[in-house]
């Protein structure tokens, strides 16, 4: 009759173990597989000629002064630069929100968004006045906190801090010379 207690409970331990396990497999499988979407959304020909293009955009008109502009007629170009400018900037704000809340495998992300986030946060997104008091320049900054964390759990802030220097450097060339949001 013991034997009989012992076993069922061995038998319900074992349950749990191996459920536990199989769940935590299943949400390690889930965070992989949002990462790798998102990597891959990113890594679009869209995506980079959208980034590329924003670049460009900004370098030949360094203050940006298209986003601020609401003039009536606003022009084709305006538009193009506006939708540029904020699908970067929705793009990173949702970055935020996946990786900070624990919905993505957090070394995948890191590896692939921390350098060209640090340099677009450095060259333009912590300047921009009409993101002053939205929750989108909030999620940027969390997303900066996220990876600067992320940056010294993997030994790697050395690296942060260079990648944020070379969006700077380039800042810095165009001449730019306002104060950042934070």
């Amino acid at each position: 009759m013991a034997s009989e207690y012992i076993s069922a409970l061995v038998g319900a331990i074992s349950s749990i173990f191996i459920g536990g396990a199989v769940y935590l497999g299943q949400q390690r499988y889930a965070k992989w597989t949002a990462a790798m979407n998102i990597i891959a959304e990113f890594n679009t020909l869209e995506w980079l000629g959208l980034r590329n293009a924003l670049q460009e955009d900004l370098t030949r008109d360094p203050g940006f002064s298209v986003m601020a502009s609401d003039a009536p007629g606003a022009g084709d170009d305006v538009r193009r630069l506006r939708h540029q400018a904020w699908a970067l900037i929705a793009f990173y704000a949702r970055l935020s929100v996946m990786f900070g809340g624990g919905f993505l495998a957090r070394k995948p992300v890191f590896a692939t968004f921390a350098e060209v986030f640090a340099w677009w946060y450095e060259f333009w997104l912590r300047y921009r006045s009409e993101l002053e008091g939205t929750s989108e320049l909030d999620h940027i900054r969390k997303l900066k906190t996220e990876f600067e964390l992320e940056a010294n759990a993997q030994h790697r802030s050395r690296d942060f801090v260079r990648w944020r220097e070379r969006g700077r450097a380039a800042r810095a060339v165009l001449g730019l010379d306002c104060e950042p949001l934070d």
